[in-house]
């Protein structure tokens, strides 16, 4: 229901919801103290923003600076297909072929996870 009425603002205002009405441009702010609880970290340590694609090309931008002894690209095998194309065409962009630059892994057997034993072990 809720949803559904949000959908019905963004029928009714358009962009004008950003700034009249509910508010949409403080959305993140909104969330902050909640979003801080549910990962365990200080509302000073997290921003809901994007989408998980969206951000992965926006710190692959940023710090993947890739050189000839140090250039590969580790990533959970299955990842969402968006982000595997975000992580090839990252490495294409630097001159990397993909096939030799991502590595994936799974986590352990019995595992939902990878845990840091398991990057470290690679």
């Amino acid at each position: 229901a809720l949803v559904r009425e949000e959908l019905d603002l963004w029928l009714r205002l358009g962009e004008r919801g950003h700034f009249t009405g509910p508010n949409w441009l403080s959305y993140h702010e909104r969330v902050r103290a909640p979003l801080a609880r549910l990962v365990g970290a200080s509302s000073l340590e997290v921003v809901a923003m994007n989408s998980l694609t969206v951000n992965l090309h926006l710190l692959m931008a940023s710090f993947y600076n890739p050189s000839n002894s140090r250039f590969k690209i580790v990533i959970e095998a299955g990842a969402f297909p968006s982000d595997r194309i975000a992580v090839r065409s990252h490495a294409a962009l630097r001159g990397y072929d993909a096939a030799s630059a991502i590595v994936e892994l799974r986590p352990r057997d019995g595992r939902d996870t990878l845990e840091t034993a398991d990057v470290l072990a690679y």
